[in-house]
């Protein structure tokens, strides 16, 4: 019987890039930013515990909801939390990288 961790470690890569994810909304809440994105894809799954953002080239805290394998025309959510302020988000590039690609979105409120 193979462990969870030998399960993983034998598991061809998932690939994905960015232009399967289409960012549907943003808002805020108090202090916090968050962001519905879907993946696109009809048929592929995406990791996004592999996916990094940045904020006009800085790294915030982020959480994701759910996190992990994200199936096709599925929706998770980012959330910048332990913000100062929602403007170092809101009206500020937000640069999304997976694997080998990127996209960047403005979220307006």
């Amino acid at each position: 019987m193979n462990t969870q961790e030998e399960v993983q470690e034998s598991a061809p890569d998932i690939t994905f890039n960015a232009d399967t994810l289409n960012v549907e909304s943003c808002w805020t809440s108090g202090n916090e930013v968050g962001f519905s994105i879907r993946n696109t894809d009809t048929q592929a799954a995406i990791n996004n515990s592999e996916m990094d953002l940045l904020v006009t080239g800085r790294e915030l805290e982020y959480n994701l909801d759910p996190q992990g394998l994200i199936g096709p025309q599925e929706t998770f959510q980012v959330m910048f939390d332990n913000l100062g302020s929602t403007d170092e988000v809101v009206e500020n590039e937000t640069q999304i990288f997976l694997g080998e690609s990127s996209m960047t979105y403005t979220c307006y409120t």
